[in-house]
C-alpha cells in the first residue's frame, strides 16, 4: 500500500532506522541493486530489484538463521536464507492505481528483518524508503486564448487547484513562437502585432519531459461604426431622418463599415413602437433592418465585438418624421349665395379659388353661370400634394319626367328597354338602369316593383321627378301530390310559387305550413295566378290516413372509433333518424363511430296522434384504448430491451418475447419485427395494438482521409467507411466541426475526432457510434528565399565539370535539379555534371526547385560553355624549292576566332586570329615560344580575377610560377 502521509512515513522511518537497543552499526542492510532508490513508472506492473549486504565484521555472522523482506505493500512477505552472500531480490508491484495518475511521488517502505538462530539475539531491522515518480503530464491553462493587442496573456501550468499540479516538477518551460521564452509554472506574454502564435509548454522531473503545444491568437480591438443604407437621408452625423408613411416605415442598417470585427448586436430604446424585421430579435449579423409604427425620436445601437471582448458601440439617431396630410372635401353644387371655407381646413397649405389665391377664409361666394375652381397645394420636406374640386353656384330649375308618359306602369319581364328623359340633364337613380354618355335605360328583365327618381342639385337646390314601374314574370305553376301520411303538422305546397294564391277545400291561405289533419281529408289545393305575363290555375288531391307502428332493424352494438360508420335500417323509409354523429348519404342513415361513450339513436315517423318511434343504443371505445407502446429502436450492442408504455391488462405475441421483455440474441439487424399486444375485454377492432422493433447495426468504424499532410489553405477530405443511413460528427481540432472537409489556416498537428452514428426515427436521438481519430499535420511553409545554391565553375570551356552546391534548408529534402539538357536529379546535393562539347557557345539554365512542400519556391542560374576550337590550316604545295613561295590557308572552325598566327620555326609568319581559350591549364615563361605569354597575359586583361602571371623586371619578362587562367592555342 502506498504510503500517502508523511507523518506515518516518518514514524516508520524512525521505527526501522532506530532498531533495538541492542543494534549494531554494521547490522544486514538492505538497498535498491541499482544505487536508485525511486522508479520512473510506465507501467501497470513494475518490477524492483534489492540487494542484502552483510558485513564479514557482523559480529553475529555465524548465528544468522534467515531474512525476511517486506516490501511495503501488503503481499506476502520473501524469505531469503541467511549466509555472507545473499541472492538478488526482485519483486513486482501492482502500481494499476498509480500509473499515468495525476500523483507525481508515492512511496513503499521495503524493511529488512534478519533473524537469527540464537533466541538471545535479537532481530535486526534495516530499511529504506522506494518512491514511485509517474512522468510528468504537460496540463496548462491560458487566459486568455484570443486577446487584444497590447493586452497580456497568462499562461498557467500544472497548478494547485488542477488534478495535475506542479509539485515534484523540476522543470517548467514556456516557448512562444516569436522566440519568448519564460521558466517557472507561471508568465505572462504581452502581444504587440495581431497574428497567431504557437504556444509550447514543457514539464519535467527525473523521468521524463512531456511537452504539449496549443495556439493563442491577438487580434485589433473593434471601432464600431453604422450607415443606414436605405429608407432614410441623412442630416448629420449619425443622424438620420425617415418619412413616416401608413401603416409604417422601414430603413436598412449597415454595421459593415465597422472595423475588426467578428459579431454584431443591435439594440433599441424599446418597442412599444417599432420593432425588428423580420425577426423580433436580429440575429449576429451586420445587416439589421427596423419598421417604425409611429413618428418619434429612436436611438439604436450597434455594439461590435470580437474574439478580443473588447467591445465598441455606436449610436444612429433616427427621425420619423410624418408629413401632414392635405384633403379637400368635395363642395355640392348650390343654388344660393354662401360663405365657402376648405374643409379640412389646413393652415400651412395655399389656396386658389379660381386661380387667385385665398389669403383667408371665409370667402363668400355669390350666384354665377360659371363653375366655381379649387385648388389646395402643401409643400413639405417629406412630400407634395396639390388636390383640386370644383362646384356651381347657380339658380335651380324643377325637374319633370317626360318618358314613359305615365305616372305608374305595369309591364312583363322581357329583354326589352324602357327610354327614361327628363326636361333638364338629371341623375337618375334607382335599380336595373343603364345609363350612357347620353340617355338612361331600364332593363326589364328582373320581376319586381321599381321606383326611378330623377334629380339634380342638393339641399335647397335639389329638384326631382319619380316613376314607379311594376314588372311581372311568366309563372309556370304546378302542384306536386305528397305520399300518403298519417298527419302533415308542416305542409307546404312544393313547388311553392310566391306570385300564386292558394286555397285548401276553397279556404284561401295566405301563410304556410298549415296542419292537415286525417279528419279532413282529403283535401283539394287550388293554386292561381293573375299578372302581366300569366293568367293560370292549377290543383291537386292529398290523402292524409291514420299512423302504424314502426320499429328499428339494426341491433344494439359496440364499435370502435375510426372504424366504417353503420348503416341504419328501420320497418318505415318515411320517418326520420336522431341522435348524435348521424349523417345521410344516397337517401341512407348512417352512425358515424367518431368519439367514445354509449349513445341512443331514435327513430321516428309522424307526429302528435301520429307519433311512432324505437330505439337502439350503441357504444363506441376509443380505437386506441389498448396501447402496445412506442416502436423500439434499439443498436445492437444491447443483449436485450424491456418493453414500456403499454396498457395493463393485456399480453405481447411476437418473436423471442417472454413476457415484456426481448431478447435480442436472436433478433436479425436492421430488420423490423411486429409485436402485437391484446387485451380480450375490449370490444373487436379495439382489443389490440402493435409496436415494431428494430435493431440498428453499429454504422462501420474507421475512415481514411484524402491526405494526412497538407498546406495551408488545402482542403483535407474524410472518406468514410460508413456510408449508408449515417450521421456524422467531427471535430478537426481547429475550431470546425461536422463537415466532412475542412483546411487549416496555421501550421501544426491536428488531432481529427470522427464519428458515425445512426438515429431513433421515433426520438431523432443518437442510436449507435463509433469513433476515430486521427492526425492532421500542416508543415510550415517554405519561407521566399529559402531555396538558394551556386555553380562552381559557372563558366569555362568544354568538357567543363560543374558542381552545385545547394545553399537551401536541409530539412527540406524534396529537391529537383533540372540541370539544362534534359537531365534531373533529385535529392539534396547532384553528383558533378559534365556539360559536352558544343559548335558555338551554350547556355545552360539550371533550376533547383521544391515540388513537394508547401508552396512552389525556385532559384534558376545559368552556366555558360565555350567549345573548343578546331585547330587546321593548309599548304599551297606539299613539297617546295628554297626561295620559293607558299601559301598556308587557316581551316579552323567551331568558334569565331580573333587574333589568329601562323608560326614557322619560332616566327610569326601571317597573323589572321588568336583565340584563347578558358582552360584551367599551367603556363609558364617560355613555353610555345613565348605566345602562351601573350595569351596569359590576354586573358589576364579580360578576366581580372587572374593575375597577371608575369612580373616586369627592366625589360625581361620574369617568370611566376602559378597556374596560367588560360591557354594559347595557334590556328
Amino acid at each position: 500500500m502506498i504510503v500517502k502521509y508523511i507523518s506515518a512515513l516518518l514514524f516508520m522511518l524512525l521505527f526501522v532506522l532506530c532498531g533495538s537497543a541492542y543494534a549494531q552499526n554494521n547490522n544486514p542492510t538492505i538497498a535498491a541493486c541499482d544505487g536508485k532508490q525511486y522508479l520512473c513508472v510506465v507501467a501497470d506492473t513494475m518490477e524492483a530489484c534489492v540487494e542484502i549486504v552483510v558485513d564479514p565484521a557482523y559480529s553475529n555472522l555465524a548465528f544468522i538463521d534467515h531474512f525476511e523482506i517486506d516490501w511495503g505493500d501488503s503481499t506476502a512477505l520473501t524469505v531469503v536464507p541467511g549466509g555472507l552472500n545473499p541472492p538478488v531480490q526482485t519483486h513486482l508491484y501492482d502500481l494499476t492505481e498509480f500509473a499515468d495518475s495525476c500523483i507525481y511521488q508515492g512511496y513503499y517502505i521495503v524493511i529488512l528483518r534478519t533473524y537469527h538462530t540464537l533466541p538471545s539475539i535479537e532481530v535486526t531491522n534495516s530499511a529504506f524508503v522506494l518512491t514511485l515518480r509517474n512522468p510528468p503530464k504537460a496540463n496548462f491553462y491560458v487566459d486568455p486564448y484570443v486577446a487584444c493587442v497590447g493586452d497580456p496573456v497568462r499562461f498557467i501550468g500544472n497548478y494547485d487547484d488542477a488534478p495535475c499540479n506542479d509539485k515534484a516538477l523540476n522543470y517548467q518551460s514556456w516557448l512562444v513562437q516569436d522566440g519568448t521564452f519564460f521558466t517557472g509554472n507561471n508568465a505572462t506574454y504581452y502581444w504587440d502585432t495581431v497574428g497567431v502564435q504557437t504556444l509550447r509548454y514543457c514539464a519535467g522531473n527525473v523521468c521524463d519531459t512531456v511537452c504539449r503545444n496549443t495556439v493563442i491568437a491577438a487580434v485589433n480591438s473593434t471601432q464600431a461604426g453604422a450607415v443606414i443604407d436605405s429608407g432614410a437621408t441623412q442630416i448629420g452625423n449619425l443622424r438620420y431622418r425617415v418619412c413616416f408613411q401608413e401603416p409604417w416605415s422601414a430603413i436598412r442598417l449597415d454595421g459593415s463599415v465597422s472595423q475588426y470585427e467578428n459579431f454584431y448586436s443591435w439594440f433599441g430604446d424599446g418597442q412599444q413602437n417599432w420593432f425588428w424585421y423580420p425577426d423580433p430579435y436580429p440575429p449576429d449579423t451586420s445587416v439589421a433592418r427596423v419598421i417604425f409604427l409611429e413618428p418619434g425620436t429612436y436611438e439604436i445601437k450597434l455594439k461590435a465585438d470580437n474574439f478580443c471582448n473588447q467591445p465598441d458601440t455606436v449610436i444612429i439617431t433616427v427621425e420619423v418624421v410624418e408629413p401632414p396630410v392635405l384633403s379637400l372635401a368635395p363642395q355640392r353644387d348650390t343654388c344660393v349665395e354662401f360663405s365657402y371655407k376648405p374643409f379640412p381646413y389646413q393652415p400651412a397649405a395655399v389656396y386658389r379659388i379660381n386661380g387667385i389665391q385665398a389669403d383667408s377664409f371665409p370667402v363668400v361666394l355669390p350666384v354665377s353661370n360659371t363653375p366655381y375652381y379649387i385648388e389646395a397645394e402643401l409643400n413639405h420636406t417629406c412630400t407634395y400634394q396639390l388636390l383640386r374640386d370644383s362646384f356651381l353656384v347657380q339658380t335651380a330649375r324643377d325637374v319633370v319626367i317626360l318618358s314613359p308618359d305615365t305616372s305608374k306602369l305595369s309591364v312583363c319581364i322581357n329583354p326589352d328597354t324602357l327610354h327614361l328623359n327628363a326636361n333638364l340633364p338629371v341623375i337618375w337613380k334607382g335599380a336595373g338602369l343603364q345609363v350612357t354618355p347620353v340617355d338612361t335605360f331600364f332593363v326589364q328583365n328582373i320581376p319586381g316593383s321599381y321606383r326611378f327618381i330623377a334629380f339634380r342639385d342638393y339641399g335647397i337646390c335639389r329638384r326631382a321627378d319619380t316613376l314607379f314601374v311594376q314588372v311581372d314574370k311568366p309563372v309556370a305553376l304546378s302542384v306536386d301530390t305528397p305520399s300518403v301520411e298519417c298527419l302533415l303538422w308542416n305542409y307546404t305546397p312544393a313547388p311553392f310559387e310566391p306570385e300564386a294564391v292558394y286555397t285548401i277545400n276553397g279556404v284561401v291561405r295566405d301563410s304556410f305550413p298549415v296542419a292537415l289533419g286525417a279528419p279532413q281529408s282529403p283535401f283539394n289545393i287550388v293554386a292561381t295566378v293573375h299578372n302581366a305575363c300569366t293568367d293560370t290555375a292549377v290543383s291537386t288531391t292529398i290523402l292524409v290516413i291514420y299512423p302504424e307502428q314502426v320499429y328499428i332493424l339494426s341491433p344494439d352494438t359496440a364499435l370502435c372509433t375510426e372504424t366504417p360508420a353503420l348503416p341504419l335500417w328501420a320497418s318505415d323509409t318515411t320517418g326520420f333518424w336522431s341522435g348524435e354523429h348521424l349523417f345521410k348519404y344516397q337517401g341512407q342513415s348512417w352512425f358515424n363511430p367518431v368519439d367514445t361513450g354509449t349513445y341512443q339513436l331514435i327513430y321516428t315517423r309522424g307526429t302528435g296522434i301520429c307519433l311512432s318511434r324505437d330505439t337502439m343504443n350503441i357504444r363506441v371505445a376509443p380505437s386506441d384504448s389498448i396501447q402496445a407502446g412506442a416502436d423500439i429502436y434499439v443498436c445492437e450492442t444491447e443483449s436485450s430491451v424491456e418493453i414500456t408504455g403499454y396498457t395493463p391488462g393485456g399480453f405481447f405475441t411476437g418473436f423471442s418475447v417472454s413476457g415484456t421483455t426481448i431478447d435480442l440474441e436472436l433478433i436479425r439487424r436492421d430488420s423490423a419485427y411486429r409485436y402485437v399486444y391484446t387485451n380480450p375485454t375490449f370490444p373487436p377492432g379495439c382489443r389490440s395494438d402493435e409496436l415494431t422493433l428494430v435493431v440498428r447495426s453499429l454504422p462501420e468504424a474507421g475512415f481514411t482521409t484524402d491526405r494526412d499532410t497538407a498546406c495551408q489553405g488545402e482542403l483535407v477530405t474524410i472518406i468514410p467507411n460508413a456510408v449508408s443511413g449515417v450521421g456524422y460528427e467531427t471535430d478537426w481540432g481547429n475550431g470546425i466541426t461536422n463537415t466532412l472537409s475542412a483546411s487549416y489556416s496555421a501550421p501544426g498537428t491536428y488531432l481529427l475526432h470522427y464519428a458515425a452514428y445512426n438515429i431513433n426515427p421515433a426520438t431523432g436521438q443518437l442510436l449507435c457510434a463509433v469513433r476515430d481519430s486521427a492526425v492532421i499535420e500542416i508543415p510550415v511553409p517554405l519561407s521566399p528565399g529559402a531555396v538558394d545554391f551556386v555553380a562552381q565553375p559557372d563558366a569555362g570551356c568544354a568538357p567543363l565539370s560543374v558542381q552545385f552546391v545547394n545553399l537551401s534548408a536541409a530539412q527540406h529534402n524534396h529537391y529537383l535539379w533540372e540541370t539544362g539538357y534534359g537531365q534531373s536529379y533529385y535529392g539534396y546535393t547532384p553528383p558533378s555534371v559534365i556539360y559536352p562539347d558544343g559548335a558555338a557557345d551554350t547556355i545552360y539554365h539550371i533550376r533547383l526547385s521544391v515540388p513537394n512542400g508547401c508552396g512552389f519556391y525556385e532559384s534558376e542560374q545559368t552556366i555558360k560553355v565555350l567549345p573548343n576550337p578546331v585547330a587546321d590550316f593548309a599548304l599551297s604545295v606539299s613539297e617546295i624549292c628554297s626561295g620559293s613561295p607558299l601559301e598556308a590557308s587557316l581551316l579552323s572552325s567551331g568558334y569565331p576566332l580573333s587574333n589568329t598566327f601562323y608560326t614557322s620555326a619560332g616566327d610569326t609568319l601571317a597573323a589572321r586570329y588568336l583565340a584563347c581559350v578558358r582552360q584551367y591549364l599551367p603556363c609558364r615563361y617560355g613555353l610555345s615560344g613565348g605566345y602562351c605569354e601573350s595569351c596569359c597575359r590576354g586573358c589576364t586583361h579580360r578576366n581580372s580575377q587572374y593575375p597577371s602571371l608575369y612580373g616586369q623586371s627592366g625589360s625581361a619578362l620574369q617568370p611566376v610560377n602559378q597556374w596560367c587562367a588560360c591557354s594559347m592555342e595557334i590556328f
